[in-house]
């Protein structure tokens, strides 16, 4: 077989664009379809391998030169694989244009069926010639083969076992790796693992369980690559929370009461301190808007660009993301609502949603800092005088769905939140006039990203990904900007989607509107592979709809809008019906809210028409005299007989049935605040007397106590459903089961 020489001619990278260029590509392709068992090529195809990485160092050196540390010396002895890919990228980020335009999709064509004869075979030059082809698929358009090539590279991540670190024990009984080896196996990890979570978290991808917490950052040469880490970190955090929001909760306590939104937080915050100051863009209430900018801007021009605007974004993005549902909670409850009674509580929602506020307009000084500093910009920036760096090419689309984010918090709170109800106590809440000029900024931003992306080499315009994320941005603004929702009940409900354009592989038609000029030959057409389908962002507007009548299409977005008209129902009904009284046993005291429900005095109707369930909620929504002589005697029997649970792998559990208010559990679950385990209190009733239960509980339990509460609709007189909640419960077992007036 043979094999390069040690050193080749070298080949300046302003000179190899020649008339002959695309033909030494083609021999170099030829070459590596044949797998190299061929004689050893001309010195004229020994040149072309110095071809070939030159025009990627000029034209994508990012994916090439950087990822695969390929160089003329080493190009002719790679896997073919490898090296067809690398010749397919050549011809695809040929900036120069030395090639027709449809070159590219036949190199592609045959790269990726050289690719898939090895795909199952792993090898780490196999691994990296399926990333680069990744890249290629998205690039051209082609979505179904770019989603395979993701696929097939965390398969072989995960065959190669990149997962595990190279000084992990299970490693020993393998050949040794040099230092270098390690590094290059935990780098590639990080790197795939990055744009695996990247891709999922803003729906461009699939989703794929890869747990970062084994594997070590790369050191050595690859240490500069460390960004990767954090910026997956965060990715992880971000996956989290769209988990933790993947489907509407069942009351708005448990939005508030959230254990895992709160270890998210502290995630949120932990990941913030592990950045050195200098490698992220950090507010500063305290500097003049003139003076951040320029350090903003020194910051830019010294550091990493990318990984530094990045960290930023994404970090804030997820506190914005973390938050916003609570700051929706200020959209449906009043500020005398039950929860609101619970100082901890109240305290809590505050703090959130000013945390929420501070990292949109974070969010949004960055997008103005890119406006600041972009070539080009017809728009002029008073008073900041910042000079413009960059071309808009560098930046990165996937910024706009940051810009998303933020401008959703900003306009929720001006356009949702009843500012006159609660405004004294969030004094920071916004008003419309300053959220308006930040929606601006996002607008601008967005045009200037979603454009870059809509004309492709032919000057043809096509939508994007960001482009229904302009659209929705833009009717937002649209909304601060007028007085109230002025078209609700005027037009239909219409959803935002998203339409997506591919290039059509194969023979075109002769109408193509693709075609060079003077060349007389077609090249790929454009056809819609994805129509109206759901646009890709981070969040979505998780049921809100803008100006009264602009949806989001997302799976849970119809289950998100039943959930807060239900809230919003529910708080009505509480402030019409509902009263707050205090009772106290022993020193023990809790708020007891209760409701006012008419019901009919001729008990026969309840068996015949639809009263019974007025009959439930008169039943259910009052404090009873047993209930309280149970509560009485709890407080006691905690007092004088501890408890303790018989199994240690398992919490001390309560249950109450047919337990209206919740007033016995409340005072039982306030008696154990001090135990020295961990206890959960199910108190269980008919779902219609769930919300009120839920109410009691929001108004009376701290979230960082050691007692958790949970209103259960459960009716204990159907046997069946009663079982398999019993048997749901890991591991199984109950300690106490009690019931008063039933």
């Amino acid at each position: 077989m043979w094999r390069a020489p040690s050193t080749l001619p070298p080949t300046p990278v302003t000179s190899v664009f020649s008339s002959d260029a695309a033909t030494l590509l083609d021999q170099i392709v030829a070459i590596g379809e044949a797998g190299m068992d061929v004689e050893a090529p001309t010195g004229d195809e020994t040149d072309g391998s110095a071809l070939v990485l030159a025009m990627l160092a000029a034209g994508h050196p990012s994916i090439v030169l950087r990822l695969c540390a390929v160089t003329p010396d080493s190009f002719f002895s790679v896997r073919a694989p490898l090296r067809l890919a690398l010749c397919a990228a050549a011809a695809f980020y040929d900036t120069k244009r030395s090639f027709h335009p449809s070159l590219w999709m036949r190199y592609f064509v045959r790269a990726r069926d050289a690719v898939s004869r090895v795909a199952d075979t792993p090898h780490i030059e196999t691994l990296q010639a399926l990333q680069i082809l990744s890249f290629l698929a998205d690039d051209s358009g082609q979505l179904e083969d770019a989603k395979l090539f993701r696929a097939q590279t965390v398969e072989q991540m995960l065959a190669l076992r990149l997962h595990v670190d190279p000084d992990d024990p299970s490693w020993s009984s393998e050949p040794s790796l040099s230092e270098r080896e390690r590094n290059q196996r935990r780098y590639w990890f990080w790197y795939i693992a990055l744009t695996t979570k990247y891709r999922a978290a803003t729906g461009l991808g699939k989703t794929f369980d890869i747990d970062i917490s084994h594997v070590k950052p790369p050191a050595g040469e690859y240490a500069e690559f460390n960004a990767y880490v954090a910026h997956a970190k965060i990715y992880c955090i971000i996956s989290s929370i769209q988990q933790l929001y993947s489907c509407p909760p069942t009351s708005h306590q448990d939005i508030l009461l959230n254990q895992d939104s709160i270890h998210l937080n502290g995630a949120c915050i932990s990941l913030l301190s592990e950045f050195p100051p200098e490698t992220i863009l950090l507010p500063d209430p305290s500097r003049p808007a003139r003076d951040l900018y320029h350090l903003y801007t020194l910051q830019l021009q010294n550091g990493l660009r990318g990984d530094i605007l990045g960290k930023t974004l994404n970090l804030y993005t997820a506190i914005c993301m973390l938050h916003r549902p609570k700051l929706a909670l200020l959209a449906i409850l009043a500020p005398d609502a039950a929860c609101m009674r619970n100082p901890r509580v109240a305290a809590d929602l505050f703090g959130c949603v000013e945390a929420a506020l501070d990292a949109a307009r974070h969010v949004l000084r960055v997008a103005r800092l890119m406006l600041l500093v972009t070539k080009g910009r017809e728009e002029e920036e008073e008073g900041v005088g910042v000079p413009r760096l960059y071309d808009v090419a560098v930046w990165d689309f996937g910024f706009g769905f940051n810009f998303l984010e933020a401008a959703a918090v900003l306009w929720m709170a001006a356009c949702k939140v009843r500012l006159e109800a609660w405004r004294a106590l969030v004094p920071r809440l916004p008003g419309k006039d300053g959220v308006c000029e930040d929606l601006r900024v996002a607008v601008r931003v967005l045009r200037m990203l979603e454009g870059k992306n809509r004309g492709d080499d032919h000057g043809v315009e096509k939508p994007n990904y960001l482009t229904p994320v302009l659209a929705c941005v833009h009717a937002m603004a649209m909304e601060c900007e007028t007085v109230g929702n002025v078209l609700e009940g005027v037009v239909e409900d219409v959803e935002i989607t998203m339409t997506v354009l591919s290039l059509q592989e194969g023979p075109c038609v002769d109408t193509s509107p693709f075609r060079v000029e003077g060349s007389g030959e077609p090249v790929p057409d454009l056809k819609a592979v994805r129509i109206d389908e759901m646009p890709n962002c981070y969040m979505g507007l998780l049921g809100f709809t803008v100006m009264g009548w602009l949806r989001w299409k997302g799976p849970q977005e119809e289950a998100w809008r039943n959930f807060w008209k239900k809230e919003r129902d529910w708080e009505e009904e509480r402030t019409r019906l509902m009263f707050t009284t205090s009772q106290s046993i022993s020193g023990v005291t809790i708020d007891v809210v209760q409701a006012v429900h008419d019901v009919p005095t001729d008990d026969s109707e309840f068996v015949v028409n639809d009263h019974a369930d007025g009959l439930v909620e008169f039943i259910a929504s009052k404090a009873w005299p047993a209930g309280l002589v149970l509560a009485e005697y709890f407080v006691w029997r905690l007092r004088n007989l501890p408890l303790e649970s018989p199994d240690p792998n398992r919490p001390l559990r309560f249950l109450e049935l047919g337990a209206g208010t919740g007033i016995t559990s409340l005072f039982a679950a306030k008696t154990l605040g001090d135990h020295r385990s961990s206890v959960h209190v199910y108190v269980s009733d008919l779902a219609l007397a769930c919300p009120l239960i839920q109410a009691n509980i929001a108004a009376n339990l701290d979230h960082a106590t050691n007692v958790s509460m949970h209103a259960l609709p459960l009716d204990w007189t159907d046997i069946p459903s009663t079982e398999t909640w019993l048997a749901s419960l890991d591991p199984p077992g109950l300690d106490i089961v009690y019931a008063s007036d039933v």
